[in-house]
């Protein structure tokens, strides 16, 4: 393809090559929210910043209607544009959500760019091509098996993971494992779905690994505020469902959990232990609980475990495999010794129902 574009244009996409909110404005014509500026800045550190400081990794949680989509594109756009040979994947668990969802949004930013823009880049509804260069070029994928993401290795690429709370962990390996070029990027999007995800991940155990950013639905002008305040009416400003809706936040536990998490992390707290063993929790004696609790197993891929209470507080846990009963009770016993308790306050509680123990 030869391109016949104004110089005077080549020379505005040159002097973008460097600014992302020069790129956005001037030649995509679009004009960012503040949230979307914010990411902007994290992607162009991540294109231009020290290597040595480059986390490579950038994390968007979103409340709906704040476009994450449309800032997605531009920014594909730009980073396709960085240098002969770029590389764009798109990639979210179902094909909908990649080409009609995601490739419509950057067709629709590329037709309402500069006229030039488009002697360029050319938009189909499963890939964007540069210049005719089949090697220079966007493409999409599901993300529903790790195979479809295997293989794409190459310096100057940009994974982006739309929808991310619904990639399965077993794809993330190969996601991340991409990344072996320092110039490589991963950005991944979506509303917080769910906890037991990598995405969740990314803000929580790994915090620090990756850029990560909120974005509210409340601070977004995008977003019409009489929908914010009719959920806020039906659901709660203290529910999961407007918590992920619209805080753009990670529920406080999943839908089949049985103890909330924020619970078990309150219940881990050193002053909630020390007070719980501090205070009798009997009624009759006014003396300590002093329990050990045993659940017995021998066969298969069961395990035996112990657990030490005293009052309300878990002191401590152990797990046997394959271990004979007598054994884990020889253990249990050593414990109480080692705690100096005496037989008549402490209580064995052991479950052994179904095998005769």
């Amino acid at each position: 393809m030869r391109l016949r574009a104004k110089s005077s244009f080549l020379d505005r996409l040159n002097r973008c090559r460097t600014d992302l909110h020069r790129f956005s404005r001037e030649i995509m014509l679009f004009e960012p929210t503040g949230q979307q500026s914010e990411l902007f800045d994290r992607v162009q550190f991540e294109t231009w910043g020290p290597m040595s400081e480059r986390l490579r990794g950038i994390g968007v949680a979103s409340g709906q209607g704040c476009g994450k989509t449309s800032a997605g594109a531009v920014i594909a756009a730009w980073r396709l544009l960085q240098a002969r040979g770029a590389k764009v994947v798109i990639t979210a668990p179902t094909m909908r959500q990649v080409r009609d969802i995601w490739m419509g949004e950057l067709d629709i930013r590329v037709n309402n760019a500069d006229p030039e823009l488009r002697k360029f880049i050319k938009v189909t509804s499963t890939n964007a091509t540069v210049c005719g260069d089949r090697s220079w070029k966007l493409l999409t994928m599901t993300s529903s098996r790790p195979e479809n993401v295997q293989g794409q290795h190459r310096s100057r690429m940009t994974i982006i993971a739309d929808e991310a709370s619904g990639i399965e962990r077993p794809i993330w390996p190969t996601l991340k494992g991409t990344l072996t070029e320092p110039d490589n990027l991963l950005i991944a999007t979506g509303n917080p779905n769910e906890r037991d995800t990598e995405f969740f991940d990314m803000f929580h155990k790994d915090l620090g690994l990756y850029h990560t950013l909120n974005w509210s639905s409340e601070d977004s002008p995008k977003v019409d505020k009489a929908a914010i305040e009719k959920l806020a009416a039906e659901y709660g400003r203290d529910s999961d469902i407007f918590r992920v809706r619209v805080l753009g936040l990670f529920p406080r536990e999943n839908a089949q959990s049985v103890i909330r998490y924020e619970d078990l992390l309150y219940a881990c707290r050193h002053k909630v232990k020390a007070e719980a063993m501090r205070t009798p929790t009997s009624i009759e004696n006014g003396r300590p609980t002093k329990q050990i609790g045993i659940d017995l197993a021998r066969f298969g891929g069961d395990e035996s475990s112990i657990t030490v209470r005293y009052n309300s507080a878990v002191l401590m846990t152990k797990h046997f495999m394959g271990a004979e009963p007598i054994d884990v009770l020889a253990y249990a016993m050593d414990l109480q010794k080692q705690l100096n308790w005496r037989n008549e306050d402490t209580v064995y509680c052991v479950d052994a129902g179904g095998m005769g123990q």
